[in-house]
């Protein structure tokens, strides 16, 4: 991420008919970023037309990006003066649109939280793997030593800032002894300005650049920079079907990545984050593109006067809804919430999100849906969580 002219030369660039997917609202300097379920929507709407000819990468995506307010970084070791010569179909997704430009340069597009990374394309997955891994670590720490390495705050730097500094200073602001800062070299980056994002993130997206990981000790207080391994990959099971063999052969297409192994009715599957969303997506795909005008009604929900507690009528949803429950019990415990305690609900009209929000909001949850998979955790871990569904 070497410091150059921010804005590079002008060259010829074509967005055409965006009113309806650009966000109103925002200053051109200083966006509100989308997170959240609002990201999602967002990088649902469709993009009647858009053509680049000859325009700088850093340059095209950044105005479509932030026209959405869509926060994104693309990495120092992408040259962001390379030029983007392209015109996807038109009324593609907006993240769609992204994709393809990620493909036709040969980059890997990932999510470090509410944040599109653009990156190299081994580095890029290695990076947004490792870090849900460190997510997954940093949840078994004790309450104490779990809340400032989660804690969600804004980042951005300006021009010419130096990568250790940054890392310094986050280590002042959090208050954790960071071992290793040696092995950041010396190097200048143009701005960035980012959503919230929790403290690991924002570590993590810096030295990450350089191949380098955060290593958590047992406590929570101090962390060690070091590489980041070869072979870093994701484990989790998922239901098995009536047809489990079939079904493998064809994740194996999505995932050429992973390695995969029946165990007990369920499909384990180890590979890179990048991976597992696309297997969820085939469990379940995500809700149809939303069009610039009209498009189909969401499916809605009427449940009067259901009572019991919270873990039964999760299960109880997520059966008829054909999702997988998963409840982050450890963090959920952390923050005094009880599953067993007696809720109710009534809804009329509502959608998926209103259904689970209602149901959810007043126990102190909220909840993210990866594909099939129902995720729930406790609200105030939303400022820091990211990707698709919340």
């Amino acid at each position: 991420m070497e410091c150059r002219n921010p804005v590079g030369p002008r060259a010829a660039a074509l967005v055409v008919g965006l009113a309806a997917v650009v966000a109103h609202g925002a200053s051109a300097d200083s966006p509100a970023w989308l997170t959240g379920k609002e990201l999602q929507r967002q990088l649902r709407q469709t993009v009647p037309t858009v053509h680049w000819q000859d325009a700088p990468l850093l340059e095209a995506v950044t105005a479509l990006a932030r026209a959405n307010r869509v926060a994104l970084l693309i990495d120092r070791r992408v040259d962001p003066g390379q030029s983007l010569t392209l015109s996807p179909p038109p009324n593609l997704p907006l993240v769609e649109v992204f994709h393809r430009v990620a493909e036709n340069h040969g980059l890997a597009l990932g999510w470090i939280g509410p944040v599109i990374y653009l990156g190299p394309p081994e580095a890029g997955p290695r990076l947004e793997t490792v870090l849900e891994l460190r997510h997954d670590e940093v949840r078994k720490l004790p309450a104490n030593a779990r809340r400032p390495l989660m804690e969600a705050a804004p980042f951005h730097w300006a021009d010419f800032a130096e990568p250790r500094e940054l890392v310094r200073e986050l280590a002042r602001q959090g208050n954790v002894e960071v071992h290793g800062l040696e092995h950041i070299p010396h190097d200048l980056w143009r701005a960035a300005d980012l959503p919230p994002l929790c403290w690991i993130d924002r570590v993590g997206l810096i030295v990450g650049q350089f191949d380098l990981a955060v290593a958590v000790d047992g406590n929570g207080r101090s962390v060690s920079l070091v590489p980041i391994p070869r072979d870093v990959a994701i484990e989790r099971s998922y239901p098995g079907g009536s047809e489990p063999d079939q079904t493998v052969r064809q994740w194996r297409e999505l995932a050429p990545a992973s390695r995969f192994q029946l165990s007990a009715g369920k499909i384990v599957v180890r590979g890179p984050l990048a991976d597992h969303r696309r297997i969820a997506e085939s469990i379940h795909p995500s809700l149809p593109a939303e069009p610039s005008s009209g498009g189909p009604q969401q499916t809605r929900f009427t449940i009067r006067e259901a009572k019991g507690p919270l873990r039964r009528l999760l299960e109880e949803l997520a059966g008829r809804l054909q999702l997988e429950l998963r409840l982050e019990e450890e963090a959920l415990r952390a923050a005094g919430i009880s599953l067993d305690k007696q809720v109710s609900l009534s809804v009329a009209d509502a959608t998926l999100e209103e259904l689970f929000e209602a149901l959810l909001k007043p126990a102190g949850c909220t909840f993210r849906l990866e594909g099939k998979i129902l995720v729930v955790f406790p609200a105030q871990r939303r400022a820091a969580g990211g990707g698709g569904g919340e």
